[in-house]
């Protein structure tokens, strides 16, 4: 029995701090995509003390999405920084 050939994808990042977001560069054909890029949010402010913030510090969501230049754009997996490890989900 023939595999079915490999798909790449057209990965790219959409990082959410508070009501912020950016959004990194696509990488074109891959499966294991590294983004060498520095997301700035120059309107975040953080609120609190340096020691609440250290313990405490707020949420940054990112989400992974497979570009699709003909429709819209899948979402293939998320992570909430503030979650265990293993609280990543992957969609397929």
């Amino acid at each position: 029995m023939k595999c079915p050939p490999l798909r790449l994808s057209d990965p790219f990042a959409r990082v959410v701090a508070g009501e912020y977001c950016r959004t990194t560069q696509v990488i074109d054909e891959t499966l294991s995509p590294t983004w060498d890029e520095l997301l700035v949010f120059d309107e975040l402010l953080v609120y609190g003390r340096r020691e609440d913030i250290k313990t405490n510090p707020p949420a940054v969501i990112v989400e992974i999405y497979d570009q699709d230049k003909v429709s819209k754009s899948t979402l293939t997996n998320t992570k909430d920084t503030n979650s265990s490890p293993s609280r990543s989900t992957v969609f397929n």
